[in-house]
């Protein structure tokens, strides 16, 4: 940003090195990033550095949506992540290979699966997730909405969703799964109001 840089990653070793009394750090500096891509070095190396299972349904879905954009693209993403994974020293978190043994190439979600150890079934739920507004996403991280169900009212606009928490917010409503899926299929069905 002009004549400063952002840290997008390092901050607690930057911290560390004020308090040892260090007025220099070793970096890497990435010129001319894209936000897109900025925002996948701070969410990768998140997660390298953090236990997947400890973080929020939330956080595991904006996660594997990064990594997900990441890997659909070719190219200079592509390349960022595998820098990424250079830089931290995380092969114990993925391995570079992205084929199966038998030489078949593997598809997005299937990469995304080895790497976090998912089935393609709870990728998709996650990416599916990301799609929520924040406070239904919240709900979810509170485990006063299923996954599933949040899957459901993923796809509903951002109007009905804005409407549910509104509902279940002001009359103490819950949801379970068999109510998203009736609320997706009366939107489906232009019903919703």
């Amino acid at each position: 940003k002009g004549y400063e840089y952002e840290i997008l990653s390092g901050h607690n070793r930057v911290n560390a090195a004020k308090s040892a009394g260090l007025l220099e750090v070793p970096v890497v500096i990435k010129e001319n990033l894209e936000d897109e891509e900025a925002m996948l070095i701070v969410t990768e190396t998140n997660l390298m550095q953090r236990s997947f299972s400890d973080m929020l349904h939330s956080e595991r879905a904006a996660a594997l949506s990064e990594h997900h954009k990441a890997l659909s693209s070719q190219g200079k993403r592509t390349d960022l992540l595998k820098e990424i994974e250079s830089l931290l020293n995380a092969d114990e978190i993925r391995d570079e290979e992205t084929s199966s043994p038998v030489g078949k190439k593997l598809r997005t979600h299937e990469q995304i699966g080895e790497a976090y150890n998912l089935s393609k079934n709870s990728i998709a739920r996650y990416l599916r997730i990301f799609k929520l507004i924040d406070e239904i996403k919240e709900f979810i991280d509170k485990e006063e909405i299923s996954i599933r169900a949040g899957v459901d009212l993923s796809y509903l606009s951002e109007e009905h969703q804005n409407m549910i928490v509104e509902i279940t917010t002001e009359n103490n409503y819950k949801i379970d799964m068999k109510k998203a899926e009736v609320l997706r299929d009366y939107s489906e069905k232009g019903k919703l109001n």
